[in-house]
């Protein structure tokens, strides 16, 4: 857990234990925050009378939505200014002991070095702790955990899919797969009747990354169990083993999309 050293802005940092009231009604404002976080202190800089929180969240499409609603939220009230931050790096605050106050974040590999090392502050005892639904706290589980700790509160989640346009099947006479190799056949059959099977667009680069293959395949894989499998057999996990049998597919889809 990071610590406040002298020169640092934490310096005069209040500890999240004696400032629960502000910081519920913060948490509460921003929609319960989450895949929130905190780290484990409050920066002491001020704005007139207002002591200045900082607030990171830099996902681009959600950007001016939370923009303003910090902005509402200092105008609402004069004890607190909340700074909208979207450029700093995580991993780079933490090494200066410097780390924004709040974060909304992608859950992830990235969230998860912070949480198992106990960088972030326990938000257990925050009311929103309890309304999360025990599915979604399984989920949240699936990455490592500070023992004893609340260390994010689920702000959002999401369901991928694949959308199919049901003109083109009912004139080609496909039916709707429900397997990968039956996915497969239908790929195969519009292709041989001049239909490209599957296309997409690319207005975020990680379309390209991700949709491919894992949105096809994601919700076939029970993937809990596909890591605890793969942890099973450690370092001789291979191109023939179980749990990467799957991952050949891509080479197989690749073939039908443009």
């Amino acid at each position: 857990m990071p610590h406040s050293s002298p020169g640092n802005p934490a310096t005069n940092a209040t500890p999240l234990s004696t400032w629960s009231p502000s910081r519920r009604t913060f948490l509460t404002t921003l929609g319960a925050v989450g895949a929130a976080s905190t780290v484990p202190w409050l920066t002491g800089c001020t704005a007139g009378a207002q002591q200045t929180i900082t607030f990171y969240q830099s996902k681009p499409e959600a950007v001016p939505y939370f923009r303003q609603l910090a902005a509402d939220f200092t105008a609402s009230q004069g004890t607190y200014r909340i700074l909208h931050d979207i450029s700093t790096n995580l991993s780079a605050s933490f090494v200066r002991n410097n780390p924004p106050d709040l974060g909304l974040l992608n859950y992830n590999l990235e969230m998860a070095r912070f949480m198992e090392r106990g960088a972030l502050s326990d938000l257990s005892d925050l009311p929103e702790a309890a309304t999360i639904r025990d599915d979604i706290v399984t989920l949240t589980k699936a990455y490592p955990q500070y023992p004893g700790r609340t260390s994010v509160i689920p702000y959002s989640a999401m369901a991928a899919s694949v959308i199919y346009n049901k003109r083109i099947f009912a004139d080609n006479g496909v039916e709707v797969p429900t397997t990968w190799d039956a996915l497969i056949d239908v790929c195969e059959t519009l292709k041989g009747k001049g239909v490209t099977p599957i296309y997409a667009t690319f207005m975020d680069p990680w379309t390209i990354m991700q949709g491919w293959f894992d949105y096809p395949a994601g919700g076939m894989v029970d993937i809990a169990e596909f890591y605890r499998k793969m942890n099973e057999i450690g370092v001789d996990v291979g191109p023939d083993s179980e749990v990467s049998s799957r991952r050949r597919c891509w080479s197989r889809s690749r073939r039908w999309s443009s």
